[in-house]
């Protein structure tokens, strides 16, 4: 996400070798937990790395 702030949840699946369904779980911990942010229209939206 941070070397590429446009990658889609079904990439990163794609990529780990898991679930879509699972990053999506991961992606709302880290959320809530303020780790990471979403700016933008859920197709075409940038994701922001809070704390690396």
């Amino acid at each position: 996400m941070q070397s590429n702030p446009k990658v889609s949840l079904r990439e990163i699946a794609e990529a780990v070798g898991i679930s879509t369904r699972a990053i999506e779980k991961a992606v709302n911990k880290l959320t809530e937990e303020g780790e990471i942010d979403h700016k933008g229209p859920k197709k075409g939206g940038e994701w922001i790395v809070l704390k690396p």
